[in-house]
C-alpha cells in the first residue's frame, strides 16, 4: 500500500488511534529501509564507476566529493521541504508523518542518483561546445527565474516562512556545490568538456523541476506537502 494512501486512511479512522500510531511506525521503519536500499544501490554503482575509470586521473577523488555533496543537497532538500523555525517542534508543524515523508523524499533523491549513475557510461549524441553553453545559459536562466517566483512566493510567508527562504537558499548552495563537482566528474569521464555542459544541463533541468513542485502546488490531502502550497 502506498505510504500517503495508508496514511491518509490512519487519519480518517481517528478512534482507532493506538493502530494508527503503530501504522505509522511501521510506515517510518518502511520508508527509510526502502531509501537506505536504493542508496546502497546508488553507492554500490558508484563504486562501479569508479572501478571502470580508474585510469582516469583524479576521477575517483572527484566522484567521492561530488557523492559526498550530494548527501549534503538530500538534507536541505529536506531542510527546505520541512523547514523548522529555532525553538518550535517539528512534529507540532508537520505531524508524525514527516518521519515517512522524510524516508519517501531520501527514497526519491537517491532513486535520482541511482538512475543518473546508471546512465553514466551511455553512448551520447555528437554536439558543439558552443551550442550547449548556450542551451546551458537558457536552462540556468530558467532556474533562477523560477528560484525567484519560489523564493518570494506563499511559502515564504507565514510562521516558517523566514526559515524557508534561508533553507531554500541552504538547498541551492548545496546543489551547485554538487552540480560543479558532479560535472567535472563526468568531463574527466569523457575526456572532454563536451561532457561537462551535457551534465550541467541535465542536472539544472532536475533541480528546476524539482523547485517547480512549489509552483505547481500540492494536492489536497498530501500530508506530506510541508512547505509546498496547495494547489489553488
Amino acid at each position: 500500500m502506498n505510504s500517503r494512501v495508508a496514511t491518509l486512511i490512519c487519519l480518517s479512522f481517528l478512534y482507532v488511534g493506538q493502530a494508527c500510531a503503530q501504522t505509522q511506525l511501521e510506515m517510518n521503519e518502511q520508508a527509510n529501509s526502502s531509501a537506505t536500499l536504493i542508496k546502497k544501490r546508488a553507492q554500490k554503482t558508484l563504486r562501479t564507476l569508479s572501478t571502470k575509470y580508474a585510469k582516469t586521473a583524479g576521477f575517483k577523488t572527484k566522484m567521492d566529493e561530488a557523492q559526498e555533496l550530494y548527501e549534503n543537497f538530500v538534507q536541505a532538500h529536506i531542510n527546505e521541504r520541512f523547514p523548522v523555525p529555532k525553538g518550535e517542534d517539528d512534529r507540532a508543524l508537520y505531524g508524525s508523518i514527516e518521519g515517512s515523508c522524510v524516508g519517501n523524499i531520501k527514497e526519491e533523491m537517491y532513486k535520482a542518483r541511482l538512475d543518473e549513475l546508471n546512465a553514466w557510461s551511455q553512448p551520447l549524441p555528437k554536439a558543439d561546445l558552443a551550442a550547449l553553453k548556450a542551451e546551458y545559459n537558457k536552462v540556468d536562466k530558467t532556474l533562477n527565474d523560477v528560484y525567484v517566483k519560489v523564493k518570494s512566493g506563499s511559502a515564504a510567508k507565514g510562521k516558517t516562512g523566514p526559515t524557508f527562504r534561508k533553507n531554500l537558499t541552504d538547498a541551492e548552495v548545496a546543489w551547485i556545490a554538487f552540480r560543479n563537482s558532479d560535472s567535472d566528474a563526468f568531463a574527466l569521464s569523457g575526456g572532454s568538456e563536451l561532457f561537462k555542459w551535457r551534465k550541467m544541463i541535465e542536472l539544472t533541468k532536475s533541480r528546476t523541476g524539482q523547485l517547480k513542485e512549489w509552483l505547481n502546488g500540492a494536492e489536497e490531502g498530501d500530508v506530506c506537502s510541508g512547505s509546498i502550497p496547495l494547489k489553488q
